[in-house]
């Protein structure tokens, strides 16, 4: 139960969400209802269709047919429908009808419907069912206005209902997100990026609490789906005081006391702070700026134990309670903390130093980021600990005398680990422990030491049905009721699903575990320091390549001569490398500035990327000063499009940039991180601030071929023999046609979630028979990409081995050189690679 990100919506009162979760409870007493088991469908779960009819001239004159799935509308006839009913806000008027159904053999099976009704809209229908002495299915809507009967009195509608599904919608409509409450799909959440969720967690009567972090508000869930505000969604704040009227700052998880109260985790917040059962907010723990904007000095939180005014929680994420009444605490520290029902913070796990930590006390073990918590009924505690390095994913257990375990361990997913950034972690009293496996989309159960697949294909998507058939996308939260009722906040399509408690049936129909596709590695590469100095200092000195320093080597280009011309971003300076193995300096060096002139007195902004024209000249992508420079075969450098004045009164230099586009002169860029030129001698533009693709033609236009169909900022440009326009963004490859038509060549997901690729993938560059390479900084190697989009890893391990630094490379361009081996540029190292193939 974690998560960490922004934004804020609005909410209702108090007095509405009593009234309606009230109506909602009322909702579950029904008709009880018995018979034999239906048909079987869906690997075992039964369905019924179900038709609504609907008086044109009166919306209210409602009659419902039924029939086994496939069956025949006239064997049950029409049966009136009374929606006798209304909720306390009003909302919706209801009501149940119970249906035998013809089965198999001659036998009957009864079964139970309950009807929704908009008052407002009453075209609107909603509905549930379920077999006797069964759950609920999931609520679904339905609009009669589909079909006019022959005689055009009645409208009616049909939907397919499962009947005994094990993984059902709760609430939340698909795709769809922003804050509203309501029934079942009316309700709307915050958008959950696929590395968050929004808290979770039962109270005692079944509801489930959500803290709403985007929305700043804590919700509640009763069984039928009815979804109300408890407290919040009043906008970003701090602010204590009435439900109606209070204020949280990224709230992202909930935990309930043993009086009914409700504890918060507020997490832009820094504080913990507690809803009590007379409706008012208070702080409890922690305290300074919050999060957000504008910049206040300490809103990223700081580390202090004490009482809790005095406390200090940087992001406090996760919160679990121990039996005793003690509130433990994840936040950004490395630790874990407990808030005393007293009120005071002390440490209760983890220790800013390295160590040993197997078997160790509690006080000594290191941790690298916490991402769940939660205890069992005895007072042991679980974490899930993700480590940033190759070490992996490891689910950790701190028993009730303090001794630190680690129960199961998965290797990098980006190396073929199971676990995929797993973000929920719930514990059942048997001790069996159920994991939101986000990356791989499915929900494991971890049980002597062995992981199993309890819900979800492992492919992504949104399915209700059996645990073998559903499926779910980037699952991340969890909770878990007394009966093993368990919901999951699937973020990937912002719906809370439901899956049943066990049954007889549990275990017949367990999915496969999902497991990483074995991602290819390619062998016998040699990799040798071609330029630069590898881990020194930044530095900036010409001579021959053993000695030369660079300072940030970025984007770098081949000339008809074979000299290899790189941007030397941190220099500010365009630099040379001949094939005899001399470094010099073209033009710039000069410290940062916009300046035109000859090559010794010109000034570069963070030069990112440089393209050679066909007359020999060098083109500059000056990033932070918003241009495209030109440095002339004499060394002479111009402007040759985009400009803005310099921003003088800033403590920070920078150049305001813009989107014009138009003659060169006029036109506007704001970061143009990467260029190249294609056939037909215009030269492509990354504009990154801008998130768009960029033309620049011969005449000196400037144009626009791609934005609006980017997803996120495109970062490295290529043109390939055959002409094709390709790009990186985040963890794809993609293509942009003559006509600015955007498509996917390749895309995986992220390293995190056992992708080939990370979302920071950088430079890329254009080989023989349609082969890419690419620069993927975030997971520090290099991609092969051949064009039918099959992918194979370089292996940087030559580079560890040869010894060179003991720093992480930070492979951010590559350049296919004209002997078929790889330049890659390494800002952190601040030097140049070269890659040769051996053989594979």
């Amino acid at each position: 139960m974690i998560g960490r990100a922004g934004g804020w919506a609005y909410g209702i009162g108090m007095a509405r969400a009593r009234m309606l979760v009230a109506a909602g409870l009322a909702l579950l007493v029904g008709l009880a209802v018995a018979g034999p088991a239906m048909a079987q469908g869906g690997g075992g779960a039964a369905t019924v269709e179900v038709r609504v009819w609907q008086n044109v001239d009166d919306d209210r004159d409602l009659y419902v047919s039924a029939r086994p799935a496939g069956g025949s509308w006239r064997a049950l006839g029409t049966v009136p429908l009374t929606l006798d009913g209304l909720t306390a806000s009003g909302g919706y008027r209801y009501g149940d009808v119970a249906l035998a159904l013809p089965g198999a053999g001659g036998d009957t099976a009864e079964v139970q419907l309950r009807v929704w009704q908009n008052v407002d809209e009453g075209w609107r229908f909603f509905l549930n069912a379920r077999p006797a002495g069964g759950s609920w299915s999931g609520t679904r809507s339905l609009l009669p206005a589909a079909v006019l009967s022959a005689s055009g009195r009645y409208r009616y509608g049909d939907i397919e209902l499962a009947l005994r599904p094990q993984v059902t919608t709760l609430a939340g409509r698909a795709g769809k997100y922003g804050y509203a409450d309501g029934l079942a799909e009316d309700a709307l959440w915050g958008q959950y990026p696929n590395h968050v969720g929004p808290g979770l967690t039962f109270d005692d009567a079944g509801n489930v609490i959500v803290a709403d972090w985007q929305n700043g508000a804590i919700r509640r869930i009763a069984p039928d789906g009815t979804v109300t505000t408890i407290a919040g969604g009043n906008g970003l704040g701090v602010r204590d005081g009435p439900v109606t009227s209070a204020q949280f700052a990224g709230p992202t998880d909930v935990a309930i006391a043993a009086d009914g109260s409700i504890y918060v985790a507020d997490s832009f917040g820094h504080r913990i702070r507690r809803i009590g059962t007379n409706g008012m907010v208070t702080t409890v723990a922690g305290g300074g700026p919050i999060y957000g904007y504008p910049y206040e000095e300490g809103a990223w939180g700081s580390f202090r134990d004490g009482p809790g005014a005095e406390a200090r929680l940087p992001f406090p994420d996760g919160i679990a309670f121990l039996p005793d009444g003690d509130l433990l605490i994840i936040d950004s520290s490395w630790c874990v903390r407990r808030l005393s029902p007293e009120g005071r913070v002390s440490p209760f796990a983890g220790s800013s130093s390295s160590g040993q930590c197997e078997g160790s006390h509690r006080s000594s073990i290191v941790f690298e980021q916490l991402l769940a918590i939660d205890v069992d009924a005895e007072g042991n505690v679980y974490l899930i600990d993700w480590a940033y390095d190759d070490s992996g994913i490891a689910i950790k257990k701190i028993d009730t005398h303090g001794a630190v375990s680690t129960i199961f361990h998965s290797i990098h997913p980006g190396e073929g680990g199971v676990l995929a950034i797993p973000l929920g972690l719930v514990v059942k009293d048997n001790g069996a422990i159920y994991i939101a496996n986000t990356g791989r989309h499915q929900i494991l159960e971890l049980r002597d030491g062995e992981l199993r697949g309890v819900a979800g294909t492992g492919d992504e998507g949104h399915a209700d049905g059996d645990r073998d058939e559903a499926t779910f996308s980037s699952p991340s939260t969890l909770a878990i009721a007394v009966d093993g009722t368990m919901v999951v906040a699937d973020t990937g399509t912002n719906l809370i699903r439901r899956i049943a408690p066990p049954t007889d049936r549990a275990g017949t129909n367990s999915p496969t575990l999902a497991v990483a596709e074995k991602i290819a590695w390619l062998p016998d590469v040699k990799i040798e320091l071609f330029a630069g100095q590898a881990g020194s200092a930044d530095g900036f000195a010409d001579g021959p390549v053993e000695i030369a320093y660079f300072y940030r080597p970025w984007g770098m280009a081949l000339d008809a001569s074979g000299n290899v011309i790189v941007a030397d971003s941190g220099n500010h300076a365009i630099r040379q490398i001949s094939p005899d193995g001399m470094v010099t300096t073209i033009a710039g060096g000069n410290g940062k500035g916009v300046r035109d002139g000859p090559g010794a007195l010109a000034q570069f902004a963070e030069p990112r990327d440089v393209a050679v024209h066909a007359d020999g000249s060098i083109y500059v992508a000056d990033s932070l000063g918003n241009r495209i420079r030109r440095v002339a075969p004499d060394g002479t450098v111009s402007t040759v499009s985009g400009g803005g004045p310099v921003d003088e009164r800033s403590r920070s230099w920078r150049v305001f940039g813009g989107v014009n586009d138009g003659p060169a002169a006029e036109a506007r860029f704001s970061d143009p991180t990467a260029i190249a030129f294609d056939h037909d001698g215009n030269l492509l533009i990354v504009d990154r601030g801008n998130d768009a693709i960029r033309v620049l033609s011969p005449e000196g236009q400037v144009s626009t071929l791609a934005s609006a169909e980017l997803a996120s900022l495109p970062r490295g440009i290529a043109v390939d023999e055959n002409g094709a326009i390709l790009f990186t963004e985040a963890n794809a490859i993609r293509a942009v046609d003559s006509r600015g038509i955007v498509s996917t060549m390749v895309q995986t997901p992220g390293l995190g979630h056992g992708g080939a690729l990370s979302v920071y993938l950088s430079g890329i560059s254009a080989g023989e028979g349609g082969t890419l390479y690419v620069a993927d900084p975030g997971a520090n190697r290099l991609a092969r990409v051949t064009r039918d989009g099959s992918i194979a890893i370089i292996s940087l391990a030559a580079i560890a081995e040869r010894g060179a630094s003991a720093n992480v490379p930070d492979f951010m361009t590559v350049l296919v050189a004209g002997d078929g081996s790889l330049l890659v540029s390494d800002i952190s190292q601040n030097a140049i690679w070269k890659i040769t193939f051996d053989g594979e």
